[in-house]
């Protein structure tokens, strides 16, 4: 059995598993003198952690010996004289007297370091394609649930102030933190500061800190690898999607602790790690956050970190609530008549009672209260023009008054009283029990009240409590 001619490394093993032949090539691929392989049992040639179940492999070849030729020869492990380990594929079969086996080795290291190449540069591929695909979607669906909003409404001082420093700081890319209560535009804001940056080409991605999973939360923003848990297909993660654009923080009070830290560090060293990565993405985002809550009470009472509150409120900006500009109100008003007027719509306008009642209230709920209360009262009024009736009770009995000397004590609460018991009588035509029904409370409650502000209902609804029929 001649193997010298064979133009890679071959040896030749008899039943026993011991080399019995060995060629130049196989000495120099791997690492043995010449004729320091013969003698030695084939399991030296590979690792220790295979080396039984090569054993066991070898003994069931040569029960049933068949030729596999190399390109279709098995990929395994061998091992170099000096311990080394290298990726091999080895075609084996049965020496022409029937007995012995023919080994051939090639190292296909450079092919395995070539596919692992490629197999990388195929997922950074996906990944960039899956990440481009997720930023397209969420194009998509930003578009889609814009709600119509072009512009911000509104022309008073508080508001043309608080436009005036967003017009200043967007043109930066200082971290903005605006605060201010729910439903006073803190989000529409937000895509003004975006829209008027450099960074207006890219996506502005907002993330809802307040819905956000709290087992997940981590993975939404920083993405994860496929497989990092049990279903996970892999996702670029909310930061990456904002990459070179602007990431907006809704609600980020509600971020809890374990994530604020990771959080200052993603935007510190400008880099997140997918969650089951081995490694960090670099990010170049712009960041805006926004609360209802009160951040410097949170780092006071350890509920939110000094660090990030630090970072985070680089230019801080104070959302004016509704009851602070009501002269925007008449033309917020007619911006949702128009909104939410259709082809079929019976409403035309609002009747200057109707207006001046909304312009008066207090709005705890501001823009996004407004907005619905006129959608509510576009879908149910009767007629071409908005009316007082038309509109929520609670609208219609909760209202500012100027403070008044009603009883010699100049309080605001007993004006605020006062103005709700006047309204429920102009509501119930003046008839005592029915506006004490309105307003949820006892008849002999609402006499005691009315006594108390000196007022008195034109119709009883019957006798008042105590008295005689």
């Amino acid at each position: 059995m001649e193997i010298s001619r064979i133009p890679d490394a071959a040896i030749i093993v008899d039943r026993d598993g011991s080399i019995v032949q060995a060629n130049r090539l196989a000495e120099k691929l791997l690492g043995y003198e010449r004729g320091k392989l013969l003698g030695l049992p084939v399991e030296a040639l590979v690792p220790d952690d295979i080396a039984q179940k090569h054993v066991d492999l070898r003994e069931a070849y040569s029960a049933h010996p068949v030729t596999r030729p190399i390109g279709m020869g098995r990929e395994l492990r061998a091992m170099h004289a000096d311990g080394r380990v290298f990726p091999a594929e080895i075609a084996i079969g049965p020496a022409e007297d029937g007995i012995h086996i023919i080994a051939v080795i090639r190292d296909i290291t450079s092919i395995v370091e070539t596919r692992s190449a490629l197999e990388r540069a195929l997922s950074e591929v996906g990944r960039l394609t899956d990440q481009l695909q997720a930023e397209s979607e969420y194009l998509r669906e930003e578009v889609e649930s814009a709600h119509g909003f072009t512009e911000i409404v509104g022309n008073s001082k508080a508001l043309t102030a608080t436009l005036r420093k967003i017009e200043l700081v967007a043109k930066t890319n200082a971290s903005v933190l605006l605060l201010g209560e729910t439903g006073t535009g803190k989000e529409l804001l937000a895509g003004a500061i975006h829209s008027l940056s450099e960074r207006r080409d890219r996506p502005l991605v907002k993330v809802d800190c307040g819905t956000l999973p709290a087992g997940l939360i981590e993975s939404e923003l920083f993405g994860h690898e496929k497989g990092a848990f049990t279903g996970a297909v892999g996702s670029p993660g909310l930061f990456r999607m904002a990459d070179r654009g602007t990431l907006f923080l809704d609600e980020i009070g509600e971020i809890p602790l374990t994530v604020q830290a990771k959080l200052l560090r993603a935007l510190q060293n400008k880099e997140v790690r997918p969650v089951g990565a081995s490694s960090t993405v670099p990010v170049d985002i712009r960041v805006i956050s926004a609360t209802h809550r009160d951040l410097a009470e949170m780092v006071a009472t350890g509920a939110f970190r000094a660090d990030l509150y630090y970072r985070l409120n680089v230019v801080r900006v104070e959302v004016p609530p509704l009851r602070d500009r009501s002269e925007d109100i008449p033309l917020l008003v007619h911006h949702f008549l128009d909104k939410h007027r259709t082809a079929n719509s019976r409403v035309e306008g609002i009747e200057d009672d109707a207006l001046e009642v909304l312009v008066e209230s207090d709005w705890p709920g501001n823009v996004r209260e407004l907005e619905n209360v006129i959608e509510s009262a576009f879908a149910l009024a009767p007629g071409p023009r908005l009316r007082v009736a038309d509109l929520p009770r609670t609208c219609r009995l909760v209202t500012r008054r100027s403070e008044q000397n009603l009883s010699g004590i100049p309080t605001s609460l007993e004006a605020y009283e006062c103005s709700v018991l006047e309204r429920a009588l102009s509501e119930s035509g003046g008839d005592a029990t029915a506006a004490a029904n309105l307003l949820g409370i006892g008849r002999s409650t609402f006499y005691r009240k009315l006594s108390k502000h000196g007022l008195t209902p034109s119709r009883s609804g019957g006798n008042p409590p105590g008295a005689m029929g």
